[in-house]
């Protein structure tokens, strides 16, 4: 293949993975504005752990606040998500050859398994894609430090995750050199993150989110799909098999430590990233003939099209809105118009104002006015270390001469409010007035 048609071959890659971003598959982007959210925090200069909240080390963060400094834009996460996406293609390619198209096939389902969601930014992903390339080094016998760097980077994107995937290694005991070059490896990475926090005086904080809260998070986030769970069990089994068939396959070993990733939160979300490697096994293992990839081709297009078909169905009356940052937001009219109204309002009031909705739609109004991110725009169980929530109840019921935010429909039930901190929405509607409404938006004062 000459030149110009491989860059073609990866340029039409590129493209089908932005517009999925964009478009097709806005409906799944579950976490994506809030891991935006991190990245643009950094951006405006500002300290994790220190100014905003996060349980996560800073290596993915820091990654994708990179193309911010050329416009900060969510666009340009989604250029950077479709850019690194076309790598994981090209490493797949290079792991399985043609059947790479049937993988991403699998990958473009929004039901009954939404394997989708894996394709958006975020720490998972970076997760995943350092998972495969790890895999992809250990087959080639690459050198035990970068093994070892690539575990140290793997710990600096997700602690457990990290930790887990260094168990294989131990495999290795008969050779401790080996294991002691992949220690030194992971040292470097870590070492830096070590540096940045002292740097930063961050590092007390870091432990309290990051380990310490570690065991709130877990107690307080049971997020329980029976159908999710059957499938993750499944994946167990399946990948046991596997070794007890294979007992020398280091691969098998490394996708079933993956299991972590699901931990607490079995839902659609985190169990289809552990899924990524019984799936990547069973397809690996199979005998594709030549003549079968046109119809594997046609499913990928059936599939890629039929996201966009639901995304438009299921909005009523969709639009594509552009907000400051947020350009190609794919939302119903009626949702435009209640931003666009409460953003107005809000831009003429004098007071200090608290967002308290979901997440993600605090970090959307937040970028959307160029505001820094805060400890108050992730207000989910376990975000905030030990007895951090009962410190925030009291500096939210300790504010006087602002507006608070709110969603009518949060805490309603316990399904409404998913991870989301009650308490938080009750501390701010005490001794306040709702003084305005936007749709399901509520606008609280207290004096």
């Amino acid at each position: 293949m000459k030149r110009y048609q491989i860059f073609l071959k990866y340029f039409s890659i590129f493209l089908v993975f932005l517009i999925g971003l964009i478009f097709c598959f806005s409906l799944s982007r579950g976490d994506t504005f809030a891991n935006y959210g991190f990245s643009y925090a950094l951006w405006m200069r500002e300290i994790p752990y220190v100014d905003f909240n996060m349980v996560i080390p800073p290596f993915s963060p820091f990654f994708y606040s990179l193309g911010l400094w050329i416009h900060p834009s969510i666009l340009t996460i989604y250029i950077e998500q479709a850019l690194l996406l076309t790598g994981f293609f090209f490493l797949m390619e290079k792991m399985i050859g043609k059947k790479v198209f049937l993988f991403f096939t699998v990958l473009f389902l929004m039901w009954p398994i939404s394997f989708c969601t894996v394709l958006f930014p975020g720490y998972n992903f970076i997760c995943v894609f350092l998972l495969f390339l790890l895999i992809y080094l250990e087959e080639k016998k690459a050198s035990d430090l970068w093994i070892g760097i690539l575990l140290g980077i793997l710990f600096c994107t997700k602690q457990t995750i990290g930790v887990f995937l260094f168990l294989p290694t131990l495999f290795l005991w008969r050779t401790p050199k080996r294991i002691g070059k992949r220690i030194l490896g992971a040292l470097i990475p870590s070492s830096i993150l070590c540096i940045y926090l002292l740097l930063t005086k961050s590092f007390s904080s870091f432990i309290d989110l990051c380990f310490l809260g570690l065991f709130q998070f877990g107690s307080q986030n049971h997020g329980f799909s029976v159908f999710y769970f059957i499938m993750f069990l499944l994946g167990i089994f399946y990948l046991v098999y596997r070794i007890l068939r294979s007992p020398k396959n280091l691969s098998l070993y490394y996708f079933l430590c993956f299991f972590i990733v699901a931990i607490p939160i079995l839902d659609y979300y985190h169990v289809s990233l552990f899924l990524l490697g019984p799936l990547f096994i069973w397809i690996q293992s199979l005998s594709v003939k030549d003549s079968i990839y046109k119809a594997i081709g046609a499913f990928g297009v059936l599939f890629y099209v039929l996201g966009g078909v639901m995304t438009v169905s299921f909005l009523y009356k969709p639009v594509v809105a552009f907000y400051p940052n947020f350009p190609f937001y794919v939302v119903s009219s009626s949702y435009d118009q209640d931003v666009r109204d409460l953003n107005q309002y809000l831009k003429n009031s004098p007071y200090e104002k608290i967002f308290l909705l979901m997440g993600s739609e605090n970090y959307m109004f937040k970028i959307m006015n160029h505001e820094k991110i805060t400890y108050y725009d992730l207000p989910n169980s376990g975000n905030y270390g030990v007895h951090g929530e009962e410190k925030m109840i009291q500096k939210i019921e300790s504010l006087h001469n602002v507006l608070f935010i709110v969603d009518r429909e949060l805490c309603k039930d316990t399904n409404s409010s998913q991870q989301y901190i009650c308490s938080f929405k009750e501390s701010a509607l005490k001794n306040s007035e709702m003084i305005q409404s936007f749709g399901h938006f509520q606008v609280y004062y207290r004096k």
